[in-house]
C-alpha cells in the first residue's frame, strides 16, 4: 500500500479527469470546452497523458481522434474510479435505516431509558429492523470528558447548554422539590431556611449528571444535608415513601415519578437555573449519517413524550 500510495503521489489527479473527457468526446476541443480550459490546456494536459501512460492514447484518423486500444482498456476503469471518488468525497454520506444492521448503543439514566426506550424500539422495528438498541449507563471516572465515551449518543443533563457541533438541546426545564405526598413540604412550600435545613436524598446518576449535580450542590449546598446518595433516578419512590427526606428533581422527573408512585412535589425557594437535556455524541462520531438520523428520531420522540406529559398535567376543558 506505501508503495502505491507514492507512485499516485507522482501523479497529477486532474489528468484522470482529462483522460476520461479526452475519451468520451474524442476531440481535444470539446474536451476543453467541457471542462472550461483553452484548447492549448488540453492539448498540454493529453501531451501530459502521453507522457504518464507511454501511450498515444488518441490518434488522428481522417477529421477525428480514435482512442487506442490501451486507451479503450482504461476507459471503463477510470469512469467507475471517477464515480466513486466522486461519491466518495464530494456527496454527503446516507445512511439507509431499512439496511442497516448492528447495536446502537444510547448512554442514558435509567429514567430516560424508561421514559424513551420503549416508543425508541417501536420506532426502530418499524424504520430499522435489523439494527438493535443497547441503553449504557456508564460509571466511569467523573474527569473524563462525557462526550468521549464509547456509545453512539449520550443522553447528557446539565444547566449549561453544549456545543451544537457535539449535541442537541431537546428540552430545558426547572428543577423541583420531591416528598411522600403527606409531607410537609407539599402542603405548604417550605421557606429557605427550612428547605436548607431538611435531610436529603441526592440523585448522583454519574457521569450523565455530574454538571447537573454540581451546578445544584453550588446553588442549594446538598450535600451538608445529604444523608443519603442513590445513582438511579428509579430508587427515589420507595426511598421517599419510607424515609423522611427530600429530593430536588428535574421538573420533568419529578412530574413522572410523582404521576406513577404517588408521591408529591413542591415549589424550591431558591433560584436555581434551568436545566437542558442534550443528545451529545463524540467528535469522531460527527457527520455520521447514522447519528443524525438516530438524533433527529429520538428529538420527535422527546417531543412527543413532552407534549403527553404537559397534556395530562394542563388538559384542555
Amino acid at each position: 500500500m506505501d508503495a502505491l500510495v507514492k507512485r499516485l503521489a507522482a501523479v497529477d489527479l486532474n489528468l484522470i479527469v482529462s483522460l476520461h473527457v479526452l475519451l468520451r468526446f474524442g476531440s481535444v476541443t470539446a474536451a476543453a470546452r467541457h471542462l472550461g480550459l483553452t484548447q492549448s490546456t488540453m492539448s498540454h494536459q493529453l501531451a501530459r497523458l502521453r507522457e504518464l501512460l507511454q501511450d498515444e492514447v488518441l490518434v488522428r484518423r481522417g477529421n477525428r481522434m480514435e482512442p487506442t486500444a490501451r486507451a479503450v482498456a482504461l476507459a471503463s476503469t477510470v469512469g467507475k474510479s471517477l464515480v466513486a471518488l466522486h461519491d466518495a468525497v464530494l456527496e454527503p454520506p446516507r445512511f439507509d435505516p431499512a439496511a442497516a444492521q448492528g447495536d446502537l448503543v444510547i448512554a442514558m439514566t435509567d429514567w430516560a431509558a424508561i421514559e424513551y426506550a420503549p416508543n425508541l424500539v417501536a420506532m426502530l422495528a418499524r424504520e430499522a429492523p435489523a439494527l438493535r438498541l443497547r441503553v449504557a449507563h456508564p460509571m466511569v471516572d467523573e474527569t473524563r470528558d462525557a462526550l468521549d465515551w464509547d456509545v453512539d449518543l449520550a443522553v447528557v443533563w446539565t444547566t449549561e447548554p453544549l456545543p451544537a457541533d457535539r449535541a442537541r438541546s431537546v428540552m430545558h426545564e426547572r428543577f423541583v422539590g420531591v416528598a411522600r405526598s403527606d409531607h410537609p413540604f407539599c402542603a405548604a412550600p417550605p421557606d429557605t431556611a427550612a428547605f436548607l435545613a431538611a435531610d436529603k436524598l441526592v440523585v448522583h446518576a454519574a457521569p450523565l449528571t455530574t454538571a447537573l449535580d454540581a451546578e445544584l450542590d453550588r446553588h442549594l449546598a446538598l450535600s451538608d444535608r445529604a444523608v443519603l446518595h442513590v445513582p438511579y433516578f428509579l430508587a427515589v419512590p420507595p426511598l421517599l415513601r419510607n424515609v423522611d427526606l427530600v429530593a430536588v428533581l428535574p421538573s420533568i422527573v419529578a412530574q413522572g415519578l410523582a404521576e406513577d408512585h404517588a408521591l408529591g412535589t413542591f415549589e424550591i425557594p431558591i433560584p436555581l437555573p434551568i436545566y437542558h437535556v442534550s443528545l451529545a455524541w463524540s467528535p469522531l462520531r460527527a457527520g455520521d449519517p447514522r447519528i443524525t438520523w438516530l438524533v433527529e428520531r429520538i428529538s420527535g420522540l422527546v417531543d412527543a413524550n413532552l407534549k403527553r406529559r404537559r397534556h395530562a398535567t394542563h388538559p384542555r376543558a
